[in-house]
């Protein structure tokens, strides 16, 4: 995979710079005006000055750095101007996600200057604090240092992850907000008390030139970790791993074996390696065996994420459990099951399967 630095080796690195020419040709106050475009808005507004009158070139890359649109101006200026539409050369409307624009600026005598994202402009971790949820309106709100790609999760304060509100969605600093009802991943209790809880808001920042597009109340909430310019710094950190799953720490020590974690799946999976759910197949999860001193069976805590969610948790009183997987449970198309096995605070291991529903 690409990384960020990688992508962005082509281009200039620093936010404003001179490529050619005179010293003093540089673009300035470059902005975007709104940053969230929605289906039913008109467009937003790049906007930016150059030192020197300038003919100009407005780019607009995708998550994956593709080009999507580009704009010539070659009138000679020192105020640009460019709305864009959200349609790319083709005049297609383009699918909901994160995009970032670069500036090229060409004076009359063979100078040139760019504008466009350092690498330590976007992708670092955010700064988050002041997380609280107000049950009477529904909204977790925390302040934010920059617009940011958020992840936040409630638990209790000394037990298990709850929900996840927000799985690494857009959040401008003006508006450090998103809702939660209350109630938990499986919609098996809701919660009213924040005395007992525990908000947590993980952050990635956005570069100051992208542009978010939003889609409609018929789209699919779009996967705004997709694309090369933030994928490597989140996989880095773990963002993407379902298995970063915070447990509340315990008194119990973590086994000094911990061996590994094996699943057994009832008549396999296909050659491609995908069990094909179309009847209740039972799943058993091995655990190492744990020399105790106490001659106690160690428990273990199994904590499933379907397709990066919370799924539910169970316990492992011994070396194994079975548990069985009901097509009727799952939404017809492609899952992914990862289970997470923990003893006390520690991470045994994970195993995932992927199914399909018929």
């Amino acid at each position: 995979m690409m990384s960020m630095r990688s992508i962005l080796a082509f281009i200039t690195v620093y936010s404003s710079c001179c490529l050619s020419g005179h010293a003093d040709h540089a673009i300035a106050k470059a902005s975007v005006r709104p940053q969230v475009m929605t289906p039913d808005g008109e467009g937003v507004t790049v906007r930016w000055h150059t030192s020197l009158p300038a003919s100009s070139r407005l780019y607009i890359y995708d998550a994956d750095m593709n080009l999507r649109r580009t704009y010539a101006d070659s009138a000679f200026r020192d105020r640009h101007e460019v709305i864009w539409d959200g349609r790319d050369e083709q005049g297609e409307r383009v699918e909901p996600q994160i995009y970032i624009y670069r500036i090229e600026t060409f004076d009359g005598e063979g100078g040139a200057a760019a504008h466009d994202p350092h690498l330590q402009d976007g992708g670092r971790d955010a700064i988050v604090y002041g997380a609280r949820w107000d049950p009477a309106t529904g909204r977790i709100r925390f302040s934010a240092v920059s617009d940011s790609l958020v992840r936040v999760r409630v638990g209790m304060k000394d037990g298990p992850l709850l929900a996840t509100p927000a799985e690494w969605i857009p959040v401008l600093k003006s508006d450090a907000v998103v809702t939660w009802d209350g109630w938990d991943a499986g919609r098996t209790q809701r919660f009213d008390d924040p005395a007992n809880l525990h908000v947590n808001v993980e952050g990635i920042t956005l570069p100051p030139n992208c542009i978010i597009v939003k889609g409609g109340e018929q789209d699919p909430e779009p996967d705004y970790l997709a694309g090369k310019w933030l994928s490597d710094a989140l996989a880095v950190r773990g963002a993407l791993d379902p298995r970063e799953y915070d447990h509340a720490s315990k008194v119990i020590d973590a086994p000094r074996e911990s061996g590994s974690v094996q699943v057994h799946v009832e008549g396999g999976v296909n050659e491609a390696g995908v069990l094909v759910l179309d009847e209740p197949r039972a799943i058993t999860i091995q655990v190492p065996e744990v020399d105790n001193a106490d001659d106690l069976a160690p428990s273990y805590e199994v904590v499933y994420f379907l397709n990066r969610d919370l799924y539910k948790e169970d316990f492992i009183t011994g070396s194994a459990l079975t548990t069985t997987l009901d097509p009727k449970s799952f939404s017809p198309g492609n899952h992914t099951l990862t289970m997470n096995v923990i003893f006390g605070s520690a991470r045994v291991g994970t195993q995932s399967i992927r199914f399909t529903v018929p």
